[in-house]
């Protein structure tokens, strides 16, 4: 787009000037970048000679948040007459505002910092005042610090470490935003790590994160700091695990920290502490599932998955996004499902939320061949009963089945399991066992191996479903339309009240609002700021075909799982 001309800008700079700013807005939505960057360059002229920009940015922002920040805080960060008393009055503005906020402040102060260094020194009065900024407003002061002017900023808390610590508050925030590997930072407190560790330590007492996290980024290059974090890991100090999984992300190889110890043996820590303490797991999670997409450490998350087969109950909700991630790697997930329900050990509880993975895509039911293979006759038989008894989606476990009878290495006693599956399947799933067998038993599959297995259980359903259809359709059995019409309304009055009495207790009748939205209609979203955006929904359905012994007699099919897993232990 053409620059913005001179007038262009006055006109834009009047409408500010009169309060006009949702017309201001509407103008600014539609420039570019470049254009932005004019308006701003030209507030900021402006500033304190025809505008007070920070008196205009106050009574606007309550309004347009977004608009305000967007507009007035980068010509605010680009005006000579950006002082710290101003800057002092914005922050002050952050506990009242969200996180969008603080953000767009932070860019304004990164820019002010890196042509006057001094700013930050002069606002540090009204961080350790009587009636100092906020915590938030803080952070956002100290951030902006770190990032803009690393090597200054550690000198200013190298400088104030004492003991007793001067300017506090300060030091206490601008200490955890510091970049501590950068080589310049680290050239900076290499003189001064035993009395930094010792104020490290002392803050541990009041500002557990904070004071973990600054000594976790010294352990990549401090022994002393290492020492303090091996220590605390052996004995479980929650703070520093958390610290310690965060940190991994940043480690590309087999090894950890200064002392290169192997990350295998760190990750086992991590996972036992995590087993010990939830309030870590997300953390350990995190790390997990990083590691998972790393080629070096892979195979160690893979040996704390397999070991994580033995419960406790919830693990798979304790490591969510590992073994969301393995899911989607078929390899990994077939080779954690087989050996899980080979081991004599597994928690069901376990297994049986690794097969929901399979719900969505049934055609991921396959078992790691070498592994199944390499187990006893009796153990690959617990192991089909486990799936049999945990796992209740007809298509799913056909899938199994046809894995088990294409392993070649298993010869006929692959085929054999499989029959007996098959067999046990058109029983419970008859409708999802023979959709599932039509399209193996076409003349293009006769020489595929477990051909004849398919054709054989095909055969016998076809069989018996043309006995079936032989059978005398006697009236009396079947119910007349009056009393179906009479059943489906009871029904519908049934549901009606159930639905009533949930609505009228449920807690979220006064916090969500009740909408009824027609299926195959188009519905358009009107945003604040952007495009509105059209939405067509369509009408979907789901359906699946439960089991034939629960259907018939509940109780009976109840008792039948349950003597299927007892006899899989």
């Amino acid at each position: 787009m053409d620059p913005l001309s001179r007038k262009e800008l006055d006109e834009r700079l009047a409408l500010l000037i009169d309060g006009r700013y949702a017309d201001l807005r509407g103008l600014t939505r539609k420039q570019d970048d470049g254009q932005d960057a004019q308006l701003q360059r030209r507030l900021a002229e402006a500033d304190m000679q025809e505008v007070d920009l920070l008196d205009v940015f106050i009574h606007w922002v309550p309004d347009d948040q977004f608009g305000a920040c967007h507009i007035l805080l980068p010509a605010l960060g680009l005006s000579g007459q950006a002082s710290a008393v101003r800057l002092e009055r914005l922050l002050r503005l952050v506990p009242d505002r969200d996180d969008g906020f603080a953000y767009h402040l932070a860019e304004v102060l990164q820019t002010r910092f890196t042509s006057e260094p001094s700013l930050a020194f002069d606002l540090v009065v009204s961080i350790c005042s009587d009636t100092p900024i906020g915590d938030r407003a803080c952070r956002t002061w100290a951030h902006s610090f770190a990032i803009a002017q690393p090597v200054i900023a550690a000198k200013f808390v190298m400088g104030r470490l004492g003991p007793p610590v001067q300017d506090a508050r300060a030091v206490h925030a601008l200490v955890a935003a510091l970049p501590w590997r950068s080589e310049a930072v680290k050239e900076i407190i290499e003189p001064y790590q035993q009395p930094l560790l010792a104020y490290l330590v002392a803050l541990s007492n009041t500002n557990a994160e904070n004071a973990w996290y600054c000594i976790v980024e010294l352990a990549q290059f401090d022994r002393a700091a290492f020492r303090l974090v091996a220590e605390a890991l052996s004995a479980g100090v929650p703070e520093a695990a958390s610290q310690v999984a965060r940190s991994v992300f940043r480690i590309e190889s087999a090894y950890y920290g200064v002392e290169a110890v192997p990350l295998n043996d760190l990750l086992r820590r991590l996972v036992e502490l995590a087993l010990q303490n939830k309030s870590i797991c997300h953390n350990v999670d995190l790390a997990l599932s990083s590691c998972l997409r790393k080629a070096p450490q892979k195979s160690f998350v893979i040996e704390q998955l397999l070991a994580l087969g033995n419960g406790p109950e919830d693990v798979l909700q304790r490591f969510n996004l590992t073994f969301q991630s393995s899911a989607e790697d078929e390899a990994l997930f077939r080779t954690l499902l087989t050996h899980w329900l080979l081991s004599p050990t597994a928690s069901f509880p376990v297994i049986r939320g690794m097969l929901e993975f399979l719900y969505a895509r049934p055609v991921r039911a396959v078992l790691d061949e070498p592994l199944f293979a390499a187990a006893t006759p009796l153990v690959r038989t617990k192991a089909i009963r486990r799936v049999l008894g945990l796992h209740e989606e007809g298509p799913t476990l056909c899938h199994f089945a046809a894995s088990i009878a294409r392993m070649e290495s298993l010869g006929d006693s692959g085929l054999y399991m499989a029959g007996d599956m098959l067999n046990f399947l058109k029983i419970e799933y008859p409708g999802a066992t023979e959709a599932f067998l039509k399209p193996l038993c076409s003349p293009s599959c006769r020489n595929a191996r477990g051909a004849v297995v398919f054709r054989g259980i095909y055969a016998s359903i076809l069989r018996w479903t043309r006995h079936l259809a032989r059978l005398p359709r006697r009236r009396e059995l079947r119910i007349s339309d009056v009393d179906a019409f009479s059943l489906r309304s009871a029904q519908a009055k049934q549901h009606d009240h159930i639905q009533q009495v949930g609505e009228k207790n449920s807690v979220f009748a006064s916090l969500v609002t009740k909408a009824h939205l027609a299926q195959g209609r188009r519905f358009v979203t009107h945003l604040a700021d952007g495009p509105s955006q059209i939405v067509d929904l369509v009408s979907g359905g789901l359906s699946f075909e439960l089991p034939s012994s629960e259907l018939s007699d509940p109780m009976q099919g109840y008792i039948r799982r349950f003597k299927l897993l007892e006899q899989a232990r």
